[in-house]
């Protein structure tokens, strides 16, 4: 279910992108697609970290998101591909680098991949773990915005994050959780408000 939903959200997405080159077109394709061989005849310097942007506002999942200036190692992250995400790694992808929704290739692995991409990215830059949005939400945040509760754990043991962080809005991941076991798990990693 969860690898059709992304597929469907990448796929709405790919449908609504305006691209600035061909190039960056090819690119996103590859990645949708899985193509890491052309993924690796498209990447260079010049486009690895290229941002590339959408028209208008667009609602998934009941979500009214601004994208734009969305990197190869974000689309690579939100369509869980380790090998293409380790391969842009290795080959100069800034994950530091936000989109237009002040979102980087961490955060969005909060939200929507798992340990393992979160630790690679870690592992390439730990700075990753004090990513902030623009409104101060870190990693912990957007995992419980988007249900990831697989990955609360990982983030406040392993990675450190605050549990009770809040952002500049008052939110805290604990106030974000909808689903029961969410609200538990964050409880008894720590959180109280």
């Amino acid at each position: 279910m969860e690898v059709i939903m992304k597929k469907l959200i990448l796929s709405f997405l790919l449908g609504i992108f305006t691209i600035s080159c061909s190039n960056n077109n090819n690119i996103l394709d590859a990645i949708l697609n899985n193509d890491l061989e052309g993924l690796k005849k498209l990447i260079n310097k010049e486009n690895i970290n290229t941002g590339i942007t959408i028209k208008d506002e667009v609602s998934i999942l009941d979500r009214s998101y601004e994208i734009n200036k969305e990197t190869p190692i974000i689309l690579a992250v939100l369509n869980k591909n380790k090998d293409m995400i380790r391969y842009l790694l290795d080959n100069g992808a800034d994950p530091s680098i936000y989109d237009g929704r002040e979102r980087n290739a961490f955060l969005w692995a909060c939200g929507a991949g798992d340990v393992e991409i979160i630790q690679m990215l870690v592992e390439h830059d730990p700075n990753l773990v004090n990513s902030r949005t623009g409104n101060n939400a870190n990693g912990i945040i957007i995992a419980a915005d988007f249900r990831n509760i697989d990955v609360f754990e990982y983030l406040v043991k392993d990675l450190g994050l605050d549990v009770n962080h809040m952002d500049d809005l008052g939110v805290t991941a604990l106030l974000l959780s909808r689903k029961k076991e969410a609200k538990e798990k964050l409880i008894e990693l720590g959180a109280t408000r």
